[in-house]
C-alpha cells in the first residue's frame, strides 16, 4: 500500500522546488534586463554627449553646413535611442535650431526651438533657465522673422 501522505509531500516538495527554481530565474533575468538597459542607456548618453561635442566643435570652426548635419544625426539618435521626452532631445532640437538660424532657415529654425521648448516645459519647472534660454531662442527666430508680434 502506498502512503498517500508521503507521496503528497514528494509532490509538494517539487512543486516547491520548481516554484523556487522558477523565482530564480526570474530574478536572474529581471537582473540582467536592469543591468542591460543601464548599460544601453549609459551608451546611448555616452554617444550623444559625443555627436553634441563634434556638433559643436563644428560650429566652433565655423564649419556651419558640416555642423548641420552632424546635428541632424544628433537629433535622428537622440529620437531612436532615448526616451521622450528627455533634456538630451530638447538639446538636440535647440542646436540643430540654433545652427539653423545662423544659416538663416528660419522657418525651420523655429520648428525646432518650439520642439525644445515643448519638450523643456514637460520635464522641468516653469522657472526653469533652460525654458528661459528656448523662449529667448524663439525670440530671437521671430524677430530674425520679422514676426514681432509673435518675439512678445
Amino acid at each position: 500500500m502506498v502512503d498517500v501522505r508521503s507521496k503528497n509531500r514528494s509532490q509538494s516538495h517539487r512543486v516547491r522546488r520548481s516554484w523556487h527554481s522558477a523565482i530564480v530565474l526570474a530574478f536572474i533575468v529581471l537582473m540582467n534586463c536592469l543591468t542591460h538597459g543601464t548599460a544601453n542607456a549609459q551608451d546611448a548618453l555616452s554617444e550623444w554627449d559625443r555627436l553634441t561635442k563634434e556638433t559643436v566643435t563644428l560650429v566652433n570652426q565655423g564649419n556651419l553646413p558640416l555642423a548641420e548635419e552632424k546635428a541632424r544625426e544628433t537629433l535622428s539618435f537622440s529620437e531612436q535611442a532615448l526616451p521622450d521626452p528627455s533634456l538630451e532631445l530638447a538639446t538636440a532640437h535647440n542646436n540643430l535650431g540654433s545652427i539653423l538660424s545662423f544659416q538663416e532657415k528660419y522657418a525651420e529654425s523655429e520648428k525646432h526651438h518650439r520642439a525644445a521648448l515643448a519638450l523643456r516645459r514637460q520635464i522641468l519647472s516653469a522657472d526653469d533657465p533652460l525654458i528661459t534660454t528656448s523662449l529667448e531662442n524663439l525670440a530671437d527666430v521671430f524677430r530674425r522673422m520679422a514676426k514681432y508680434g509673435d518675439a512678445v
